[in-house]
């Protein structure tokens, strides 16, 4: 979820300062969850929630929030319909065997066959089943409305500012955009004016993962903002190399990076540094026992593999 660099970066600082790490989560706040990762940071999940699910195979494909309590319905607030079941070969791969590079998804339809549903790119962009959002849930307000006017209750202050108080340099004014429809090829327009010194936190968050398809868009204009979209093959293989080529390019990467990143990092090591029965305090013994115990578990024809589908074959749901 994190961009390497904004991940190792801190990783680094943690190994040799320890609790100097942290410019955010000290030690003497670790009573409460930060108002920035609960009201910002850790909302951006809501940009991968998919339009619908298709559960499994005996399941018809469902948009989240479909009208009725009928047995397909997954609007959930009543009890678990039978069929709703998870077949996690529809969300994970298979023995962590991803498609092949550059391979076009196959349809979400509503055949037998299993269909890997990823979660969405995270970027500034929401699906429109969260455009308005049912009566039980959020009264027919948009999720993007309330998370803003949330940032608002909690008084939290910009992306800007914390990047400053990062060290970082904040983003430039050409990230600060958002898609110019919500349907078919990905063009982008600027967020208002008012907006663009002072960036709420929640949607800054999710400008800085969306740099790298911002990029690819900008190039694909010329290096200014342009009337040109961003196609599937865009979405695909629209970056080239490392080395700059294109003979070997790869897709956009939607990342958290150096605000978004550095907030849930000092969170979740936060928190692990304070509970005195984590791994990262019980001390080097009973550390050692428990990774042995971790990679016992995680062994399978004397390869250690730790990944989504071998934790869900260890937890019995494969």
């Amino acid at each position: 979820m994190i961009e390497p660099a904004t991940y190792n970066t801190f990783k680094t600082r943690l190994d040799h300062l320890g609790e100097g790490a942290f410019q955010m989560y000290k030690p003497n706040a670790r009573s409460a969850i930060p108002i920035e990762f609960a009201g910002a940071a850790y909302r951006f999940g809501h940009s991968m929630v998919r339009t619908g699910y298709k559960l499994n195979a005996d399941h018809t494909p469902q948009l989240i929030f479909t009208p009725g309590v009928g047995l397909n319905s997954l609007m959930g607030f009543g009890n678990l319909a039978d069929n709703h079941w998870i077949d996690w070969k529809r969300f994970f791969p298979v023995n962590n065997q991803f498609p092949a590079k550059g391979a076009p998804p196959k349809q979400n339809t509503n055949e037998a066959e299993d269909r890997l549903q990823w979660g969405y790119r995270i970027d500034t962009s929401l699906v429109d089943p969260l455009k308005t959002l049912p009566d039980a849930i959020g009264n027919g307000n948009s999720l993007a409305d309330l998370n803003l006017r949330r940032g608002n209750i909690f008084r939290l202050v910009s992306g800007q500012r914390i990047a400053d108080h990062l060290g970082q340099t904040p983003l430039a004014e050409k990230y600060l955009v958002v898609r110019d429809s919500s349907s078919g090829p990905i063009g982008y327009k600027p967020i208002p004016q008012s907006l663009r010194a002072e960036t709420p936190l929640w949607y800054y968050v999710l400008a800085e993962a969306q740099r790298e398809l911002v990029d690819v868009w900008l190039a694909k204009n010329g290096g200014q903002p342009g009337t040109k979209k961003l196609e599937d093959a865009d979405l695909l293989l629209g970056l080239p190399n490392a080395g700059g080529t294109t003979s070997d390019s790869r897709a956009p990467v939607g990342q958290l990076g150096p605000v978004g990143g550095m907030i849930l990092m000092e969170v979740f090591f936060g928190l692990l540094l304070a509970d005195g029965e984590s791994f990262m305090t019980i001390g080097a013994d009973a550390d050692h026992k428990l990774n042995d115990e971790w990679f016992k578990f995680f062994t399978k024809e004397k390869t250690v593999e730790i990944s989504m589908w071998r934790l869900l074959e260890v937890a019995g749901l494969t």
